[in-house]
């Protein structure tokens, strides 16, 4: 991956982060300062390995139609090199502080999701999130026989990857994350039937029925995964609060922000008024004989329909 490139985009289960780039890789001629470029350059590669689907969506299509490994002892594995990266980092990286910050970031984050709100035993999204065929579908990046290549290897891991899913979703889930995984799979199963098989119909008669083949062991896989969630209602509960402490804990991993409950309330509460007394100003303006609800209602009937859009753009 070329530096320049990489380091404009990093993605977060759930997000994308726009990066200030640093410039062209550096060969390891200077040192430590040189190495620490390179240790830059490295964790972002592995970030990347480690998160194929995100990948992807990137841009890098070398990770196409891959999956991460989910067992046991993979996820305990990506948690150690997620702590071994986080410590590589800690040396200061002159003229990279900006790059060296957000994969920080990046790496807490994850380390969040894993270590602290347990998702891969917890949430069925963190598994479901990664099956999507949208970005081989939508974006023409490629031929359609290339990006059905990807769909088609994607397809075929995917009964073995819910399998594994399943083995770590054994005890009991909220409900609300149960819900979820159950809406999200009946989407992909949704968009495989329909909007793959309609968009990617001029295939030529072998490739399209090597892709049909395909998506039929992946939506079925789907939908095998979804009465698996069906029967994990029954046992579901309502513990899928953060707490106060995961809660700051998670500002201060994912956002480098160290702050009390207490002082964010208030600027929580601060932003609001100063909001709320813009609007009411606005609609004085606009309207200074309507009341502020009645301001902003002749602000939504005033706009362009759907159809109307892109014409007046």
């Amino acid at each position: 991956m070329h530096s320049a490139h990489r380091f404009r985009v990093l993605a977060t289960v759930a997000t994308v982060v726009t990066l200030a780039c640093g410039g062209a890789r550096k060969k390891d001629t200077a040192g430590g300062e040189a190495g620490r470029q390179l240790a830059l350059e490295s964790i972002y590669d592995r970030l990347m390995t480690m998160s194929p689907t995100a990948a992807v969506a990137l841009g890098y299509h070398e990770f196409d139609g891959r999956l991460p490994a989910i067992g046991q002892a993979d996820l305990e594995a990506q948690i150690n090199s997620l702590r071994l990266m986080e410590q590589q980092l800690k040396s200061p990286v002159p003229g990279r502080e900006l790059d060296q910050q957000i994969l920080l970031a990046e790496i807490r984050g994850r380390r969040f999701q894993l270590e602290v709100m347990a998702r891969p035993w917890r949430d069925p999204l963190f598994y479901l999130s990664k099956l999507g065929i949208d970005d081989y579908v939508s974006r023409p990046y490629a031929s359609a026989v290339v990006r059905s290549q990807a769909i088609i290897r994607l397809a075929r891991a995917t009964p073995g990857f819910l399998m594994a899913a399943e083995r770590n979703l054994s005890k009991p889930m909220p409900r609300t994350y149960v819900q979820t995984g159950l809406l999200v799979a009946r989407g992909l199963i949704s968009f495989a039937n329909d909007d793959a098989r309609k968009q990617l119909g001029s295939l030529p008669p072998a490739k399209r029925k090597a892709l049909d083949q395909a998506l039929g062991e992946y939506t079925s896989a789907l939908e095998a995964h979804a009465r698996f969630l069906e029967d994990k209602l029954e046992r579901a509960n309502d513990d899928f609060r953060l707490g106060k402490e995961s809660f700051l804990r998670m500002l201060e991993m994912t956002e480098g922000l160290t702050i009390s409950l207490e002082d964010l309330q208030s600027i929580a509460t601060s932003d609001l008024e100063r909001n709320r007394q813009a609007l009411i100003d606005a609609a004085l303006e606009l309207a200074p004989d309507a009341t502020t609800a009645q301001a902003v209602e002749q602000v939504r009937r005033d706009r362009p329909t759907p159809s109307e859009l892109l014409s007046q753009a």
